[in-house]
């Protein structure tokens, strides 16, 4: 069946109350999250190379109902994560999977160019087909190999960094908080950041000023990255968001590494095993950690 058909008939038979998909935005390669409660609505549904947000958080947006959701292999890692969280209860979803050959790099769009998103040249899960409900498109995509499912350029970087001193690390990201104009857009799109209110925003206790400020950016990012550590399933969302382009994936796959590192542990890959910081064993050994 196809998105519309398939959400026609979950809408009709009342098998959710809403569904959660992409449709047109204000241009062919623009297009935005929509929650869609009516039959009558699902012909604006669509999906396409250019459907690059992570749905999984819209989720948030409609709890305490049925829901539908189109979720690419990268989003249901995030869709877990939050499942996994009680944010939401798997029993109120019907998990619609697409299959997903790769979405366009958004910098090469503007510039009328055609290429992959550079996460979607390493994709594992191109076929989505663990803990979802139907599954939608091209079940026949080619698969990619074992060897490249690892980002070597964004690891060769990391690896550059790793090898700098501690103050010359420093120096390199200071540079770059320097351009954050905090305007949180990392934050939104972020599926691991949901709480109700944010420290960044939080008066008592105090933990950063709103102003922006190259120590209080950087406060701002530490301490988000020390939030989603272990829950971040490296979707590179914020990265996208940013209007000023600061290198979010570096942290980001930073924390996707060690987590596998320290804990063993990759976000999002189950439904059931739990975030490494919600859990202790014992003869863990922190030491590591610090």
């Amino acid at each position: 069946m196809t998105i519309q058909e398939t959400a026609q008939n979950l809408l009709t038979e009342k098998k959710v109350d809403c569904i959660i998909g992409y449709e047109q935005g204000f241009d062919d390669v623009h297009p935005m999250p929509c929650i869609i409660f009516s039959p009558d609505s699902v012909k604006k549904l669509i999906f396409n190379s250019n459907c690059f947000h992570n749905l999984s958080k819209y989720v948030l947006k409609v709890r305490g109902k049925k829901i539908g959701i189109f979720v690419k292999g990268c989003d249901l890692f995030s869709l877990r994560e939050i499942i996994k969280e009680h944010q939401v209860n798997r029993e109120d979803l019907i998990i619609i999977a697409l299959t997903c050959d790769g979405i366009k790099d958004r910098q090469a769009v503007k510039q009328n160019e055609d290429k992959l998103a550079a996460k979607c040249k390493h994709c594992g899960v191109k076929i989505p087909k663990e803990d979802v409900d139907y599954i939608i498109g091209n079940e026949k995509i080619k698969q990619i190999t074992q060897e490249e499912l690892a980002d070597k350029e964004l690891l060769a970087k990391l690896e550059e960094l790793e090898k700098l001193t501690p103050g010359k690390r420093l120096e390199f990201w200071k540079k770059q908080f320097e351009k954050c104009i905090r305007c949180y857009a990392c934050r939104e799109v972020c599926p691991a950041c949901y709480c109700p209110e944010c420290f960044a925003e939080c008066t008592q206790p105090k933990w950063i000023n709103t102003n922006v400020s190259p120590m209080e950016n950087i406060m701002f990012h530490l301490i988000r990255t020390q939030h989603v550590f272990g829950r971040c399933t490296d979707c590179r969302a914020c990265e996208l968001a940013c209007p000023v382009g600061i290198p979010l994936s570096l942290i980001t796959a930073n924390s996707l590494k060690m987590a596998k590192e320290l804990f063993d542990y990759v976000p999002g890959a189950d439904i059931t095993t739990l975030p490494p910081l919600e859990t202790f064993k014992p003869g863990e050994e922190f030491d590591k950690m610090l």
